[in-house]
């Protein structure tokens, strides 16, 4: 282990930038994620960039319950999860995680980002692809015993190729910073299924029944169906499979059309700060269910 020396930058917070975390040299600091704070880095032994967290919580017992469960994630692949591939411990008590950059040479691009520069709002072309690759995301983390609770739109993250990547998934959860729940399989699910409603009319869930009246013609009929069943609290998918098996047009109704919302996520991605893909990108060769090929 070595020590970082980090510095003061013009905001008064600390910079590491010009430093080395496991084996990579820090570039610059990015937006933050809401357990961590997020940095490019590149690693000139092997060529690649990466996306660097370094965990700053001001709380001793935080920082260990967070390193104990980031050894857990290191080394898990799963469809649209993105990958720890290193985690370690500084002297001094930094903790950091390093996964494959998966965004261009700007920047990462997070799925509220996407829909922000797209007006506030999906068409129902592209939350179906999104929606269906986050549902993969929590159906085979649920299959392997890791559960992240509610996702966010802010730890979502797009790469150039148009593929959503789950961050720091189930960190939380086994970390215990998130409060227990009852049914927290459901809750994951029912914060996708709210995301669905929010991608369509740029409007948040909790406030469907204001806004309904106003912006229910933006929700086709049958993601109006979906949606209002899957937020029923008795009614509601039991599982991420159940949901994804419920989607508009895997019951016989007539399908999306996935490849062009698969092209069309893939160029807005690319649109926004660039479309050169960096290193450490998914492999556009298929290597399972969920997965851009």
């Amino acid at each position: 282990m070595t020590r970082l020396n980090a510095t003061m930058n013009s905001e008064g917070g600390s910079t590491l930038v010009g430093q080395t975390i496991g084996g990579a040299g820090i570039v610059r600091e990015l937006d933050r994620h809401t357990l961590a704070r997020r940095f490019l880095a590149h690693d000139h032994r092997r060529g690649v960039d990466r996306l660097v967290y370094v965990f700053d919580q001001p709380n001793n017992d935080e920082r260990e319950k967070i390193w104990h469960a980031l050894r857990l994630c290191v080394g898990a692949q799963r469809p649209h999860v993105l990958s720890i591939e290193q985690a370690g411990r500084e002297r001094g008590g930094l903790i950091w995680a390093s996964s494959p950059y998966p965004g261009n040479q700007e920047s990462i691009v997070t799925l509220a980002d996407l829909r922000a520069r797209r007006g506030g709002r999906l068409s129902a072309i592209e939350t179906d692809r999104a929606i269906e690759q986050l549902l993969e995301a929590a159906a085979a983390s649920h299959r392997a015993g890791v559960e992240h609770g509610p996702v966010a739109e802010d730890e979502i993250l797009v790469n150039p190729s148009g593929s959503l990547l789950v961050e720091l998934y189930g960190l939380r959860r086994r970390a215990g910073l998130i409060e227990s729940a009852e049914e927290p399989i459901q809750d994951e699910i029912r914060s996708i299924v709210s995301l669905a409603w929010t991608l369509l009319t740029g409007i948040d869930a909790d406030e469907r029944d204001v806004f309904a009246s106003r912006v229910g013609g933006m929700v086709p009929p049958r993601w109006r169906q979906w949606i209002d069943c899957g937020l029923d609290p008795v009614l509601g998918y039991v599982s991420a499979r159940e949901a994804l098996d419920a989607m508009p047009g895997r019951s016989g109704e007539p399908a999306v059309e996935i490849a062009g919302a698969r092209s069309l996520l893939g160029r807005l991605s690319s649109a926004i700060g660039g479309g050169k893909e960096s290193a450490g990108l998914w492999s556009r060769k298929k290597h399972g269910p969920g997965r851009i090929d």
